[in-house]
């Protein structure tokens, strides 16, 4: 029943304080918060190859976004490979 208090980041600011440049591979385990991770990562993200995240088109947890959301957030991401709760996706313009 105790809480836990910790420091948050979001994948923006971890990315340019790492320097990162070009991220082949994110994978995002994020128990419903994928909707703020893709808004705290947007500029990452674009320079991000590929995505694997959950996703839910039930609701587990709440404001947890579909599969339908996370690709609209992502319209330059398409679907590489799907599973029951988890996806893969390839962004399009660093493809090869």
């Amino acid at each position: 029943g105790d809480s836990v208090q910790v420091d948050l980041v979001s994948l923006d600011t971890f990315s340019r304080r790492a320097r990162l440049d070009l991220v082949d591979f994110v994978w995002a385990n994020v128990a419903g918060a994928e909707r703020e991770l893709i808004r705290g990562g947007l500029e990452t993200l674009a320079r991000t190859r590929y995505l694997y995240t959950a996703y839910s088109d039930e609701e587990m947890y709440s404001d947890q976004p579909s599969l339908a959301d996370i690709l609209a957030l992502l319209p330059d991401f398409r679907v590489v490979e799907l599973w029951q709760d988890r996806v893969l996706l390839a962004n399009r313009r660093l493809q090869a």
